[in-house]
């Protein structure tokens, strides 16, 4: 996989809220959160994330993450083109199945992953170069780059709390870090929130990028991220809200397609 796909799931999944707020975890329903991405002062995308019901999947109990990122203008197309990218995680947060597809520059990367107790299953189909095949044994469980912020929200991490983990970023399997700062107070198009910043670090991983992710200090809603694009310098998404998905635009009589 080229190493902006790893980065782009990175700053869209781990910082778009694959952690829903605590009530909407708890529910059985459906959850929307909706972001926007900014970069030099102007916005140039927004996503969606939805937290699924709960539903069986190979006789297990799971929920699926999804989320959907899009551009809104030139410099939109350079830091995400196209994303969609869905995880299937237990109740524990970790991951069972996942799929993400991406589309850079016209270049498709499409991912299928399955997580075992004990090996790692997966392939990346990367147009123009040869697939990427894994299928490594595991000493512990893993995490991916859809579900960490989850289960980082599910630890709850206090001021000073650090944890280390492995991690599949579509690329490789390597080792991720995330160390929580002390409670500040973040502006956010929601209101004024007191947070907890948790910065992300990737040991030996092709992803060189970290991230900070302002987690809420009640029910570790995801805020705020920000990281650093090579293109763009950098980058910040905030959530703006939750809800259902608006309905499609119908065209106008006389208007549109025939």
């Amino acid at each position: 996989m080229p190493r902006r796909t790893p980065h782009l799931l990175v700053a869209m999944a781990l910082a778009l809220g694959w952690v829903a707020p605590a009530d909407a975890v708890a529910k059985s329903t459906s959850t929307t959160l909706h972001y926007e991405v900014r970069a030099r002062d102007a916005r140039v995308g927004r996503a969606t994330v939805t937290l699924g019901a709960k539903e069986k999947r190979d006789g297990v109990l799971v929920r699926a993450v999804r989320i959907e990122g899009r551009p809104e203008d030139l410099a939109g197309v350079l830091l995400a083109g196209r994303t969609v990218a869905t995880t299937w995680v237990d109740a524990d947060w970790m991951p069972v199945a996942a799929e993400w597809t991406s589309k850079h520059a016209g270049r498709h990367t499409e991912t299928t992953a399955k997580y075992l107790p004990d090996r790692l299953s997966a392939t990346c189909l990367r147009a123009g170069k040869e697939p990427l095949v894994f299928d490594e044994p595991l000493t512990q469980r893993t995490h991916d780059v859809v579900s960490l912020v989850p289960w980082l929200m599910a630890r709850k991490l206090q001021p000073g709390e650090q944890l280390s983990a492995p991690i599949f970023t579509g690329a490789d399997l390597c080792n991720v870090q995330a160390v929580a700062g002390p409670v500040e107070h973040v502006q956010v198009p929601m209101g004024a929130r007191d947070a907890v910043p948790v910065t992300v670090t990737f040991n030996k991983c092709l992803t060189k990028r970290g991230f900070t992710v302002w987690l809420d200090g009640k029910d570790g809603t995801p805020h705020r991220m920000m990281s650093k694009d090579p293109l763009l310098g950098q980058v910040e998404i905030l959530l703006l809200g939750s809800g259902k998905l608006p309905p499609a635009d119908k065209p106008k009589p006389g208007k549109g397609r025939p």
